[in-house]
This record gives C-alpha cells, sequence and structure tokens, in this order.
C-alpha cells in the first residue's frame, strides 16, 4: 500500500473479492443500475451471489470515486475517508460515554490507528472487517447507554448495530453474541434490568431491523433452506498468549496476533488504575477475557465446529479486545494526567502525541518499506486465460495501468462462496468450477456436448447468443438462485437446475439469445423504502433533540 507512488500492495488473499465487488457496482452504476445483485463482468461472469450474502453499502462511496479518479487514487481516497469516519465515531462515542474531551481525543487515536485496524485496512485488505470496526464504538456505546446510562439513547444502540450490518455479516454476527454474552452475566450477577430499559432494547432492535431489513432479505428468500455453499467452520492460526503480548510489544504489523504497543501496555497495568471504579473494571476485565479467548488459553479445538466456529479465525476477537483495552488505556492516560498542572497536562499531551505519531509512522514505514515493495511483483496478465488464484505466499502490486489485471484470475478466497452447494461438493467438483470444462472456464454444454461461450454482461444480466442446430437443452455456466430468472428470445422461460447448480434451458434449432439475470423480491424493494423512511426519523429526530438542547441553553444564559 504506498500512495505516493500510486501503488497497492498485497493483492491477494481478500483484496481479490472486495476489488472485484467495487469493481462490479462501478459497472452498474455506469451503465445506469444502482442496486448490485450478481457479478456480470467479474467473478468470471458466472452470475456469483455474493453481493446478496455480503453486505455492499459502504463500498458504493468508493465506487462513487471511481468517476472522478483512477482506481488506485479512489481506493486511498475511500480509505482515508473511512479512516476519519473511523476517527468522529470514536471521538463521539466516548465522548457520549464519559463526557471527558481529552479521554475522547485519546480513545480516538489509540482505536483508530490501532495496530490491528491497521493489519485489516493496510497489510491484508480484509475490508468488510475494516469497515465494520468503524462502528463497533457507536454500537458499545449504544449497548451502554441502554443497560447502564442514559437509556433515552438506544437509538445509538440500534444505530450502531445496523451499520456494523452494512459492512459485515460476520462482525454483527460476533457483535450480538458478545452483547448477549455480557447481559447474561449482568443479569446472573446483579439481576437488576428494569422495564424501562428493557423497552429501550426492544426499540433497538425494532429499528435496527428496519434499517437493515433490505440487506437482510435475500437472506430469507434465496440463502435459508436453499443448500449454498458458505465459509467452513473452524479455528485456524490460534496462537498463544506469549504471542499476542510478544508481538505487540514489538509493535509490527504483520504478525496477526496484535493490538500494538500502546494497547498490550494498557492491558498489562489497566488492572493497577481501574480497581476501585466498577464500571471501568468491568470494561477491563471483558476486554482481556476476549484477549484471552483469542488465543489458545480458549479450547478452540473442542468448539470448532460449534457455532463459535464461525468465527473461523480466533484473532478476529481482537477488534473487540482492542476496542474494550483503548477504553481502559484512555482511562489511564487521563488519571495520570488529571492532578497534574495544566502545563504539564498540555506538555504531557504533546509528548504523547509526538510519541504516538512516531509510532504509527514506523509503522507504516515498516509497510510501505523499499525492500517489501521492491520485493513485490507487478502483477502481471494472465495470458494463458487459465483460471488460477493467485499464490498468496508472494506479494504482488498494482497501479492504474494494471489495475484490471486482478480481475482475470480467480479470488483465492470467495469465489466460490454462496454458490450452490452441488457446483463445488460433487464428485467433479473441479470440471464443475475451476478447471477445463468448468464454470469458471464460461463452458456450456449444449446437449450435453461442452462449448465455450462468452456472455454479454450488463448490469444483473448475462446474455448469450447461442446456435444449435437442433433442439434441446443448454446447461449454462451460470448459477441458479431464487429469484433467478431466464428469457429466450425475449420470452420468459422456465429453467432447470443442471446437476453443477447452474440455469439449464430447453431451447429450439436456430439462434437463440438467452439472458439470464436476477430479481429480488419485492419484499427487497418494500424495506428499502422503509430503511430510507427510517433513517429520515433518525434525521428530524436528531435535529428536534439539537434544536430543544439549543433553546435550553438559550434560556439558562438569560
Amino acid at each position: 500500500m504506498v500512495m505516493k507512488d500510486g501503488v497497492i500492495n498485497g493483492i491477494a488473499s481478500d483484496a481479490g473479492f472486495h476489488f472485484s465487488r467495487v469493481e462490479q457496482i462501478y459497472d452498474n452504476l455506469k451503465n445506469g443500475s444502482f442496486f448490485t445483485f450478481i457479478a456480470t463482468n467479474t467473478f468470471h461472469q458466472t452470475g456469483a451471489g455474493s453481493f446478496l450474502f455480503y453486505p455492499t453499502v459502504f463500498l458504493y462511496p468508493w465506487a462513487f470515486l471511481r468517476f472522478f479518479l483512477d482506481p488506485v487514487s479512489s481506493f486511498y481516497c475511500w480509505y482515508g475517508i473511512m479512516t476519519f469516519l473511523c476517527l468522529m465515531i470514536s471521538y463521539f462515542s466516548m465522548k457520549s460515554f464519559s463526557k471527558e474531551t481529552s479521554r475522547s481525543a485519546f480513545f480516538a487515536l489509540l482505536y483508530t490507528f490501532g495496530l490491528y485496524r491497521l493489519r485489516l485496512g493496510i497489510v491484508n485488505l480484509v475490508l468488510g472487517e475494516f469497515v465494520a470496526y468503524t462502528f463497533l464504538p457507536l454500537a458499545f456505546v449504544g449497548f451502554y447507554q441502554v443497560f447502564w446510562g442514559d437509556s433515552r439513547k438506544w437509538y445509538d444502540l440500534a444505530i450502531g448495530v445496523a451499520l456494523i450490518g452494512y459492512s459485515h455479516f460476520l462482525s454483527l454476527y460476533l457483535t450480538v453474541l458478545i452483547f448477549i454474552t455480557i447481559l447474561i452475566c449482568n443479569i446472573i450477577i446483579k439481576n437488576n434490568l428494569s422495564k424501562g430499559r428493557l423497552l429501550s432494547l426492544v426499540k433497538s432492535i425494532i429499528t435496527a431491523i428496519l434499517l437493515m431489513g433490505y440487506v437482510l432479505v435475500p437472506f430469507l428468500t434465496d440463502y435459508l433452506g436453499k443448500n449454498l455453499k458458505v465459509p467452513a467452520k473452524g479455528a485456524w492460526f490460534v496462537n498463544t498468549i506469549n504471542d499476542l503480548i510478544s508481538s505487540s510489544l514489538a509493535n509490527g504489523p504483520f504478525a496477526a496476533y496484535n493490538i500494538g504497543f500502546f494497547l498490550i501496555v494498557g492491558a498489562l497495568i489497566g488492572w493497577y488504575f481501574v480497581k476501585n471504579n466498577n464500571l471501568e473494571l468491568s470494561i477491563y476485565i471483558s476486554g482481556i477475557l476476549i484477549l484471552l479467548m483469542s488465543t489458545s488459553f480458549f479450547p478452540w479445538e473442542g468448539v470448532k465446529k460449534t457455532f463459535l466456529g464461525t468465527i473461523q479465525f480466533p484473532y478476529r476477537l481482537h477488534s473487540y479486545g482492542s476496542l474494550l483495552i483503548a477504553v481502559t488505556t484512555s482511562f489511564i492516560l487521563v488519571k495520570i494526567l488529571k492532578k497534574k498542572p495544566k502545563r504539564t497536562r498540555m506538555l504531557t499531551y504533546v509528548a504523547f502525541l509526538i510519541i504516538f505519531g512516531i509510532s504509527y509512522s514506523g509503522v507504516i514505514q515498516t509497510v510501505n518499506s523499499k525492500e517489501r515493495i521492491n520485493s513485490a511483483q507487478y502483477l502481471a496478465p494472465n495470458k494463458d486465460g487459465s483460471v488460477q488464484p493467485l499464490d498468496t505466499h508472494n506479494l504482488y502490486k498494482v497501479d492504474k495501468r494494471n489495475y484490471h489485471n486482478i480481475f482475470q484470475y480467480s479470488v483465492t478466497f470467495g469465489e466460490s462462496d454462496y454458490y450452490p452447494k452441488k457446483s463445488v461438493n460433487g464428485k467433479n467438483t473441479p470440471e464443475y468450477i475451476g478447471k477445463e470444462g468448468g464454470i469458471w472456464q464460461k463452458v456450456a454444454f449444449i446437449n450435453n456436448k461442452k462449448k465455450n461461450v462468452i456472455p454479454v454482461g450488463t448490469p444483473n444480466n448475462l446474455t448469450y447468443f447461442i446456435k444449435t442446430s437442433k433442439s434441446g437443452s443448454i446447461d449454462l455456466p451460470v448459477v441458479a438462485y431464487s429469484n433467478t430468472y431466464a428469457y429466450i428470445n425475449g420470452s420468459r422461460t422456465n429453467y432447470s437446475i443442471s446437476k453443477r447448480g447452474t440455469v439449464s434451458v430447453q431451447v429450439k434449432s436456430g439462434n437463440n439469445r438467452i439472458t439470464v439475470g436476477y430479481k429480488p423480491s419485492m419484499a427487497f424493494y418494500f424495506f428499502v423504502v422503509v430503511a430510507i423512511a427510517t433513517w429520515a426519523c433518525l434525521f428530524l429526530s436528531w435535529i428536534y433533540r439539537l434544536n430543544k438542547h439549543t433553546r435550553q441553553q438559550v434560556i439558562q444564559k438569560e
């Protein structure tokens, strides 16, 4: 990742998945279609439906930037916008919690520029989780307000959860799981949940559902009971507590188990500073337990096939551990400085900013070192036309000239996610998807004979022009979902699902123009309208509260 040189480094692993999704959204916007449901220009034009089941909301700003900037610059601009947004949300979330300006600033810096977020965004380009990280503070402060703070601010919880849902479903799953666990522990220990707070929780849940309804509809219509492939459960790359501590103290950006120097110090000494404050102690203990759970301290091998195995990589818990330990670390800094003279406090603030800035610059320079960039090879065109993933052990880089080479390779992780299981789990799996004769190779079966076909991709539609000498069946290399449709020569037609999970139609001899596309249920559009109306109501409510607060201040001054 080297902005000044116009280069994006580290194109492998998750990068291909997210860049392909943005490219498809951009192509559709250029052609006048706002919504993207299936891949018709990227993901090898297979009609892959990751857009249905993996949120795209915060990819749209990136796609819109493509109209004004080259592909590399648009990515960096989007990255900067998300970083600024994370800073602002972190600051105001802590301000809502603590009412302290200095603590809010400390927290925003510690959380936004934490090593785990930098690794998500800079090193590995794990962009779904990276975006979700932005909104965790808002969801957590909303959760606090509902159960322990000002329950009239229940909308913070609803908005925070909805924004996480717009970003990354796995992060939404983990967030809700952590909230349920904390709530159960609180009920067991204190058993003081009032009716008023329960009402605030219900209002939060209903509002969040109204805001997220349209991104959940495809799960109800096209996923549940449809036998689609999803990422496997597991617990991979589990490291020890010692690995977490040593890597964090080293403050290097490449280790998976790493929350950074400042946060690990806060985790190690935090108990001393929060021991006499029950609320801060509870937050600190929660953060420590989450960090411990991310390591081999927790028996992952025994639970990886359960609902906990959905996490896949336990170090994903570092987003939540970083959040809670950043709360504690900001508390430590403010507590140390609170009794100091004003001049000493100001000098200390400046010293902290200098030290923090030097540390952050060191990490960035490590990521963007000339040795690392020079060792990466420019991503070459896939000249032989074979569908193959990039070698994740190699570093690849792109600039605006070779950016589109990304889409000539299969995506290392995510290309076949949400395919029908029969497409990827059969005895002839290589034939069905990736090798010669597979879906990714654009191979159709015309009366059981292989033929390579090149579709014309338009927004949410793939059109094939195929001439046949006799009537029969054509098995097209486009996967089928519940709301997939097919037209032959302009007329709607029924289709069957082939043994490889693709669309199969019956045609007559002669020239056939076959269009396969996806059209969501009316419930999707209904909930889009509901979400817009709900956001409008929340905005008007915020304006009303702001005006009311302003009037009260004027009255008090008079």
